[in-house]
């Protein structure tokens, strides 16, 4: 993945950022989609998450209208930060194609973190 941030951003941040989208905070893996992310709160974030981003990158993702899916690949962005997996699955109901996501972790990640804490 290329590297977008100067510094991984902090877990409180990160943590706000996924409060938009309905979930209480990183270890929280209940499946959200697009339409349940509260733009206008989002929006409101992205000062605090400025500092963070390579310049280019904040021009890219920051500085241009916010969409569902522009907030989906900053919250990718945030959780990789943060080593943290968003997956994505897509269902169909009545016709009507909607892509969940969900965090997951990474198993070899999450060994060398016990390895490193041991």
């Amino acid at each position: 993945m290329p590297k977008v941030f100067r510094t991984s951003p902090p877990t409180e941040l990160v943590e706000r950022f996924l409060l938009t989208t309905g979930l209480r905070g990183v270890h929280d893996t209940t499946s959200f989609c697009k339409s349940s992310i509260d733009l206008e709160h989002f929006e409101q974030l992205l000062p605090e998450l400025e500092p963070y981003y390579i310049p280019c990158k904040a021009k890219d993702y920051i500085y241009i209208a916010m969409t569902e899916s522009r907030a989906i690949t900053i919250v990718r962005h945030l959780l990789s930060s943060q080593n943290i997996k968003l997956d994505s699955q897509e269902k169909t109901t009545n016709g009507d194609k909607i892509i969940w996501y969900r965090i997951s972790y990474d198993k070899k990640l999450i060994g060398e973190a016990i390895i490193e804490f041991n």
